[in-house]
């Protein structure tokens, strides 16, 4: 059976993944910004009044998959912005450890702090 405790495992693999492709692809973070840019404004504008993180999620995964497949390193944005929809849950297992490595991971992206609307 799959629990809380295999997702969160599941969710840090695949956020230190993300984190290595923006720490060893600088030549393309700009590409991943803009990917994450994109999703979190998919979020906040189509998503804003659901009361679970899963519909948003799911979105971004779907394009996720999409940019992947033709090798668009925008992909990894599009995950990493899934994964700190997923956090905004709260109730996975030490979720506030993988909540705070997702924003250091954000903290690489060249892009500015400022709120999507």
């Amino acid at each position: 059976m799959y629990g809380p405790d295999d997702e969160a495992r599941h969710l840090l693999e695949t956020l230190l993944f993300t984190f290595k492709m923006i720490l060893h692809n600088k030549e393309h973070q700009r590409r991943i910004a803009q990917g994450f840019l994109d999703a979190k404004q998919l979020i906040a504008t189509d998503y804003s009044a659901e009361s679970r993180a899963r519909p948003a999620v799911e979105a971004c995964l779907k394009k996720f998959d999409a940019l992947k497949a033709t090798e668009d390193f925008a992909a990894m944005g599009w995950m990493l912005a899934a994964i700190q929809e997923r956090l905004t849950e709260e109730d996975l297992p030490e979720w506030e450890k993988l909540e705070k490595l997702a924003d250091k991971a954000v903290s690489f992206l060249p892009v500015k702090k400022h709120r999507i609307q």
